[in-house]
């Protein structure tokens, strides 16, 4: 039984190698038959990827970018604490009014966001 499975496997597999050395043959004489639309084809499709893939990577950078500074008008720091705060939402100036006011009533700064209710 496993002469003839690694028997059958052997054949797919050169008949699998035939078939691939066979379109390479086609691909290679057309080629050589349109050498003038090749010419004109590949720079274009090249610059083509080229412009398709900066714009990828200016994409993900500016997505990133703007993760990071959301990241950032969503963070308080607290000395205290020695980190970053997240907070639900950014603060506004009538928040951190309210925050300097709480943390001179003696909180600290996790505890005023957290009576404000604006602790992730």
């Amino acid at each position: 039984m496993d002469d003839i499975e690694k028997t059958v496997t052997e054949l797919k597999w050169e008949k699998f190698k035939m078939g691939v050395k066979t379109r390479f043959e086609k691909v290679k004489v057309w080629c050589t038959d349109h050498k003038e639309i090749l010419m004109v084809v590949v720079p274009a499709v090249i610059s083509g990827g080229v412009e398709l893939s900066k714009a990828a990577i200016k994409a993900k950078d500016h997505k990133e970018d703007r993760e990071l500074e959301d990241r950032r008008l969503k963070s308080v720091y607290d000395r205290s604490a020695g980190m970053y705060l997240e907070t639900t939402r950014p603060l506004s100036n009538d928040d951190y009014r309210r925050l300097q006011q709480r943390k001179r009533d003696g909180m600290t700064t996790g505890e005023a966001l957290d009576d404000m209710g604006l602790l992730k």
